[in-house]
């Protein structure tokens, strides 16, 4: 089954892991290369790892969720 075939509730399951595989990278990318996040206090510096890691554990349950779709 190619995406295009998917009914319209798993399309929007799909592009939720999308759009959210681009905020998530580019979490990843502040929190790495820039120099802002190093000045930031430890509280927020925790809270955006927290953040990078239920991001990252979220893109997992899609993942999973849509890999049922092609069963």
């Amino acid at each position: 089954m190619k995406t295009s075939e998917l009914l319209p509730h798993q399309q929007r399951v799909v592009t939720e892991r999308d759009e959210l595989e681009k905020k998530f990278k580019d979490l990843v990318t502040f929190i790495l290369e820039n120099p802002i996040f190093v000045s930031l206090p430890d509280k927020e510096q925790e809270d955006l790892n927290l953040q990078q890691e239920l991001m990252g554990k979220y893109i997992d349950v899609l993942n999973s969720r849509i890999a049922r779709f092609y069963e």
